[in-house]
């Protein structure tokens, strides 16, 4: 075979050899086109497709069929004991559709809870910027109340959470804006039901990935770690100092879903 091979070398012109090996260099840069090409295609129409369910989610969705496409998820988990043997129950709600008593109580839960770590953030604390945020739009609210939301009276919520279907770092995840109890709500594994709704919203419509951001300072960090969150890549980093290390004002955690049916 190799002297074949060296007599066909000695017999070909070097033009013919040329012609020979760059046919072949283009036979492959073709094979190569073509295969980034399809990898291109492929990546387009799953952006697509997830970009077709956050919007979906974002915008598209009322809170009628909110309710009614994960209203088992509620029905599961719809009752807790506070410390007055009083019952509590979870309703899904589009931001834009919080009545103005409900996002005024989702506030003042909110400041109570975060205004000190706010102010003691590289972030500070305004209201107006806060109000800003819990009125942006697409965020779908969990609201945690005293009575039933088939009841005709409305009852202010003791307790909320927010999560917004979204793309982050060209990521489409769903991403859990705030989870408020207030203390008389702690240690019941209510936040840990809340947040696994939000996950199983996030995984049912096939979302990868569920994110939030947590101050350093917090003591809710703890719980997120629990639950399975770590660091994304572009979460904040600790500070190296030449004795100790400071962690970071606030982390950006995410954790993956496992794709699921409701």
């Amino acid at each position: 075979m190799n002297l074949l091979r060296a007599v066909y070398k000695m017999t070909t012109a070097p033009s013919e050899l040329a012609k020979d090996g760059g046919e072949k260099e283009d036979e492959e840069l073709d094979a190569d086109d073509e295969e980034e090409h399809e990898d291109e295609l492929e990546e387009e129409t799953r952006d697509e497709r997830f970009d077709a369910i956050v919007q979906d989610l974002h915008s598209r969705v009322s809170t009628q069929e909110l309710n009614q496409r994960f209203g088992r998820l509620l029905a599961n988990i719809s009752t807790s004991d506070d410390d007055d043997g009083q019952e509590v129950y979870l309703t899904l709600v589009r931001g834009e559709e919080l009545a103005a008593e409900e996002f005024a109580a989702c506030f003042e839960i909110m400041k109570k809870n975060m205004m000190q770590l706010y102010k003691s953030s590289t972030m500070g604390w305004t209201s107006r910027e806060r109000m800003a945020e819990l009125k942006e739009p697409g965020l779908i609210y969990i609201l945690i109340k005293s009575s039933p939301p088939q009841q005709p009276t409305t009852s202010s919520p003791l307790g909320f959470a927010s999560f917004m279907a979204t793309w982050e770092n060209d990521e489409p995840v769903v991403y859990c804006y705030e989870l408020q109890l207030p203390p008389q709500l702690r240690g019941k594994g209510l936040g840990r039901r809340v947040l696994e709704i939000i996950e199983t919203v996030g995984a049912s419509v096939g979302l990868p990935k569920c994110m939030l951001t947590v101050f350093s300072a917090n003591p809710a960090y703890e719980f997120y770690t629990r639950m399975g969150y770590t660091p994304t890549d572009f979460s904040p980093e600790p500070t190296v100092l030449r004795n100790k290390v400071l962690p970071p004002s606030y982390w950006i955690l995410e954790k993956t879903l496992t794709p699921t049916s409701i």
